[in-house]
């Protein structure tokens, strides 16, 4: 009997037996691979933001010789104060809009005021419910993003410099124009100073000197 079989045949089971390491050690690295790529996140293809260059672009505009505010200006007789304008972003488009009061060089304050916002190289006005002139002593502000206008109230006594009472309208962007968001009726703090009397929004004459 030939003793070098069991040699052989050993020898040939050693190889089979590396071989088989070899392939099994390529499985887990390919396995290892596959994981490694599913767990990975994906690079993000979207674009950043684009910096909102045009947010003050209306800043630079001469808004005395801006076509709507020398449209108010010829009908209402106001004057433009450039100290006046304030600027706030009243769309929520990230973008600067203009509200641009008028003067009445006198008492009764300002008389107008006109809401501008960036259109091509120029501006255009954007419409308001109210309108955009009074009888005087109307004051602007911008608060949160809204358009606060606020116009005397007189009662049946008070003097043109001094009305007793102040209506508060705010108004909010709807995507397409401003609408009333609240109004309000408050007390005019400077009625009293300015000699109103305190009885006057009740229609009670103040008694004689």
């Amino acid at each position: 009997m030939d003793r070098r079989l069991p040699v052989a045949a050993l020898a040939l089971c050693l190889l089979a037996t590396l071989v088989l390491a070899g392939c099994g050690g390529g499985g887990k690295a390919a396995n290892a691979t596959s994981t490694a790529s599913s767990t990975t996140p994906f690079a993000s293809t979207a674009s950043p933001a684009a910096p909102t260059a045009d947010a003050g672009r209306i800043r630079a505009v001469d808004l005395a010789q801006a076509a709507p505010v020398q449209t108010l200006v010829a009908g209402t007789g106001g004057a433009f104060v450039a100290s006046q304008v304030i600027y706030g972003d009243l769309t929520g488009d990230g973008i600067d809009e203009a509200v641009v009061p008028l003067a009445s060089g006198g008492t009764m304050g300002n008389i107008a005021y006109v809401v501008l916002t960036p259109s091509g190289s120029g501006v255009s006005a954007l419409p308001l419910p109210k309108g955009d002139a009074s009888s005087g002593g109307v004051a602007v502000s911008v608060v949160g993003g809204k358009l606060v206008d606020t116009r005397p109230q007189y009662g049946p006594n008070d003097p043109n410099c001094c009305p007793s009472m102040l209506r508060k309208t705010t108004y909010g962007w709807d995507g397409g124009k401003f609408v009333v968001a609240s109004t309000e009726t408050v007390t005019n703090p400077d009625a009293g100073a300015k000699g109103t009397p305190a009885a006057a929004s009740t229609g009670t004459s103040p008694a004689p000197p």
